[in-house]
C-alpha cells in the first residue's frame, strides 16, 4: 500500500511538474466548466462526447461507411472547437490543421489520410491530458471535506480533521488495551469505536444522495467484523483479537481512505 501511494504521489508530480512555472496550473477559465459553477459538468461531458465521436470515426472508417463517419467527424469538429471557446487560454493548443485533414479525407474517402488526422488530434489530446488531467481530476472532482461536520456524540460538531483524530485515537486504544490484555478496557473502546463510526457515516450523506456508499463502508461486512473483535475480546483470545483488530482498521479506516483520503491530500498540495 506504502508502495502504490508513493508511486502515485510521484506520477501525479511529474504529470504537474511541467505546468508548474505559474501560481495556478490551470487557467481560470476552467473552473467555471466545473462543478459548483457548471451543474451540467459541461467541461467532463465535452471530453466524453470527443473520446466516443473519435471512436465512431474510426469504426465507421473502418467498415467503409463514409456517410456516417462524416456525421460523427462533423459532432467532433463542433465539439473539438468548443474547447478553445470554453477555456481561451488553450485554443492556440488546438490542432486545426489535424481537423482540416480529417475533413478532407472524409470527403475523398482517403483512409490514409483520415488515420493520420486521428492519429494527430489524438496525440493532441493526450499531450493536453499529460500536462492537466490529474491536476483537473484533484482540483474539481476530489471530494472536499472542509465544510462537513461529524456529531461529537455530545451534542456538538467537529469538522473530518477532528474526527479522523478521534477515531485513530480509539482504535489504538483498543490495540493498546488488547496488547496489554486489559480486556474490559479494550471492550469499552471498542463500544466507543462503534458510536463514532455511526456519527462517522450519519456524515456520508452531506456528499452521497443514496445509502449505497455508506453501506459499503458501514455495512455488514463491516459490522461482522466489529462483532467478531468483540468475541476474540469476550473470549480473551489474544491471537483472535490482533487478526479481528486489522480486519476492522481494513474494512473501515483502509477502505474508505483509498477512495477519499489520497487524492484529498494530494489536493492540499496543489497551488491555490
Amino acid at each position: 500500500m506504502k508502495r502504490i501511494r508513493l508511486l502515485f504521489s510521484i506520477l501525479l508530480a511529474l504529470a504537474v511538474a511541467p505546468s508548474m512555472a505559474s501560481d495556478d496550473p490551470l487557467p481560470e477559465s476552467l473552473a467555471q466548466w466545473y462543478k459548483p459553477q457548471s451543474e451540467r459538468q459541461v467541461w467532463l461531458h465535452t471530453m466524453f462526447s470527443l473520446r466516443r465521436e473519435m471512436q465512431a470515426v474510426e469504426e465507421y472508417v473502418d467498415a467503409g461507411e463514409y456517410e456516417l463517419a462524416t456525421k460523427w467527424a462533423n459532432k467532433l469538429s463542433e465539439h473539438y472547437l468548443s474547447i478553445g471557446k470554453m477555456v481561451p487560454e488553450w485554443r492556440e493548443d488546438l490542432d486545426l490543421e489535424a481537423l482540416e485533414m480529417l475533413a478532407q479525407g472524409l470527403s475523398n474517402k482517403n483512409p490514409s489520410i483520415i488515420a493520420g488526422a486521428t492519429r494527430d488530434l489524438g496525440r493532441n489530446c493526450g499531450s493536453c491530458h499529460k500536462l492537466y488531467r490529474a491536476v483537473a481530476a484533484a482540483r474539481f472532482r476530489a471530494p472536499d471535506f472542509k465544510p462537513v461536520k461529524v456529531a461529537d456524540g455530545q451534542g456538538g460538531e467537529r469538522d473530518y480533521p477532528k474526527t479522523m483524530e478521534s477515531l485513530s485515537t480509539t482504535l489504538n486504544r483498543i490495540a493498546i488495551a488488547g496488547a496489554d490484555e486489559r480486556w474490559s478496557h479494550a471492550g469499552e473502546h471498542l463500544d466507543q469505536l462503534g458510536k463514532e463510526l455511526q456519527h462517522l457515516e450519519g456524515s456520508c450523506e452531506a456528499c452521497h444522495q443514496d445509502s449505497a456508499p455508506a453501506e459499503r463502508i458501514f455495512g455488514e461486512p463491516v459490522q461482522r467484523e466489529i462483532d467478531a473483535l468483540a468475541q476474540a475480546i469476550q473470549d480473551q483470545n489474544s491471537k483472535t483479537f490482533g487478526r479481528q483488530l486489522g480486519g476492522v482498521a481494513v474494512q473501515v479506516c483502509a477502505r474508505c481512505h483509498g477512495v477519499h483520503r489520497t487524492l484529498y491530500d494530494l489536493t492540499e498540495k496543489l497551488p491555490r
